[in-house]
């Protein structure tokens, strides 16, 4: 048997192996606390990082969005622009065909079928309408007296009015 002393040194070295267990517990523990904070903080961190990014993002978009804005405002305007000039180039055509169908006395109902883009294409256009309203007028469509009424003897009435009425004989 283990006499006291032999007991008195194993319970001497297992005093000893506790305390430097305990120690080295405290120890993982301290360092587990540690790295506890540390996942702490660092989650924190991300989720910092995870809403400054969101802000980010949106702000991006919002000038993305502020971009597009603009783009299509500006092609919106050049539609209109293009819409503008050919609206006033329909309406400079107009007014140079009503000139031109003014200028060579051209009926009104055959001003609005003249065709050409230019003056000259116009003037020709007119030119030939109007010969051709000249050569319909100049066929055989002519009236000698046109209006006039002929001058009928006042006999000729009276017996015709008797003869209808059945009165005078």
């Amino acid at each position: 048997m283990a006499t006291v002393e032999e007991l008195q040194a194993q319970l001497d070295k297992l005093a000893a192996e506790k305390d430097a267990s305990d120690k080295d517990a405290e120890k993982w523990k301290a360092l587990s606390r540690q790295n506890e904070d540390g996942k702490k903080a660092n989650a924190e961190k991300a989720k910092l990082a995870d809403e400054l990014q969101a802000k980010l993002d949106a702000a991006e978009a919002a000038k993305l969005t502020e971009a597009e804005k603009a783009a299509k405002s500006i092609a919106d305007l050049a539609k209109s622009v293009e819409d503008l000039k050919a609206s006033n180039a329909a309406s400079e055509l107009s007014a140079l065909r009503s000139r031109i169908g003014a200028e060579k006395k051209l009926p009104a109902q055959f001003i609005d079928r003249l065709r050409g883009e230019d003056a000259g294409a116009l003037t020709a256009d007119a030119d030939a309408v109007l010969e051709a309203i000249g050569a319909a007028k100049k066929g055989n469509n002519h009236v000698s007296r046109e209006g006039a009424t002929p001058n009928a003897p006042k006999d000729d009435d009276r017996a015709f009015a008797r003869e209808l009425f059945g009165g005078g004989e």
